[in-house]
């Protein structure tokens, strides 16, 4: 058989006609955010898994950091060097993405009492007020904590949830706008796809992904809209 060079061209699948905003999009988290159990992180954690599922849409940043907790009191969120690339990048940015909680219950193992609670709160709201001095329009997605299925700690319990759930309205009345995706529903029935209980492998960090995307691609598209 002759041999015959060939050239395939995939340009015109990725053109637009006239304005499209792709909407950008940070992710704020712990190990799981970083994508922790995923055999390379930056190509197989959730939020690069978004960004190519969102490609059309937005722009997806990874801003996780291993071992963080939302409280200042424990190994806040606040004093790593995720953090500050999220501040500075925030200017930039349409959306951030919120999921911190698995820390703060995982190192926390008595039962919360209104004080830790009061702590988790106030720390969110200072990430957010941060966030915000950069960039006056930036909208939140707060996200619980996804399952867990060993026994340490609160990690993921019913309390937890309502407690992360019910900061979705604290925040908004302190006038940050913010919605809420329930990652733990996402994740319930996943037991396969987390093999050391709480990190999932890269099926599990798609599997999160998925529906996560789905969910920031109706925001994306408010902010298409509203920017053209």
């Amino acid at each position: 058989l002759s041999k015959r060079e060939v050239n395939y061209s995939f340009v015109n699948g990725f053109l637009y006609k006239g304005k499209h905003h792709l909407t950008v999009i940070g992710c704020i988290g712990d190990s799981i955010t970083q994508g922790v159990g995923a055999t390379d992180q930056k190509m197989f954690g959730y939020p690069a898994q978004m960004g190519r599922l969102l490609w059309k849409d937005a722009i997806v940043h990874n801003f996780g950091d291993s071992g963080s907790s939302m409280r200042d009191d424990l190994d806040a969120y606040t004093n790593t060097y995720a953090y500050m690339d999220a501040v500075k990048a925030a200017a930039s940015a349409d959306i951030y993405t919120i999921m911190l909680g698995t820390n703060d219950t995982w190192q926390d193992t008595a039962p919360w009492t209104d004080s830790d609670t009061e702590l988790y709160n106030n720390s969110c709201l200072g990430i957010m007020e941060s966030l915000v001095k950069k960039n006056a329009d930036l909208k939140f997605v707060l996200a619980n904590c996804p399952a867990y299925f060993g026994t340490a700690g609160n990690i993921a319990t019913p309390k937890t949830r309502q407690i992360q759930e019910a900061l979705v309205s604290i925040v908004n009345d302190a006038g940050y706008p913010t919605t809420f995706f329930d990652m733990y529903s996402a994740t319930k029935t996943m037991r396969i796809y987390f093999p050391d209980q709480v990190h999932p492998n890269d099926m599990g960090h798609l599997k999160m992904a998925e529906p996560f995307a789905e969910y920031l691609r109706t925001l994306a598209t408010s902010t298409t809209n509203e920017a053209k």
